[in-house]
């Protein structure tokens, strides 16, 4: 292509827009740490993590839960699709039950087969989970190379 100069610029359309994806991608993070349950709210705040992280892709509401600390049961509650999901819950302390994220993962993949959730094990039992398209993955593997998928046995106490 010519510009008004009369010089010749030569600018492929797959680079344009491999460049336009990559400033598009912008995911969203989400830290948690293994030792954050600390009572009432504690999974409801981790479940709406989970939905803003699929950006519309997990469709839950009405969110609830229940955490015993010292009775070791909790649970979590919600409508998704119309449909209640309750989920029981191992408590041990403040330690988070890392099985939760497999209903996510579950659910994730039940509303459409597009999206996957991804965690980031920072070391000390923190973690950083997003979820991106799995056309993304390359994506975010690319500036951010420690990623993996998450699953019921991503999220544990720290050793």
């Amino acid at each position: 292509m010519q510009s008004r100069r009369g010089i010749f610029v030569h600018f492929p359309v797959a680079a344009a827009f491999a460049a336009a994806q990559r400033r598009a991608f912008q995911p969203r993070f989400f830290t948690v740490q293994a030792r954050c349950i600390d009572g009432d709210g504690a999974y409801v705040r981790i479940a709406g993590q989970m939905r803003d992280l699929a950006g519309g892709s997990l469709p839950i509401t009405q969110l609830r839960d229940m955490v015993d600390m010292d009775g070791g049961r909790s649970w979590l509650q919600f409508l998704f699709r119309g449909r209640t999901v309750h989920i029981d819950i191992e408590t041990d302390a403040d330690w988070i039950d890392g099985e939760l994220f497999a209903h996510f993962v579950q659910l994730l993949a039940e509303s459409g087969r597009e999206k996957l959730y991804l965690y980031e094990d920072l070391g000390g039992g923190e973690y950083r989970l997003t979820c991106v398209r799995k056309d993304e993955v390359k994506l975010l593997l690319r500036g951010e190379p420690g990623f993996r998928p998450l699953t019921g046995t991503s999220i544990r106490r720290a050793s």
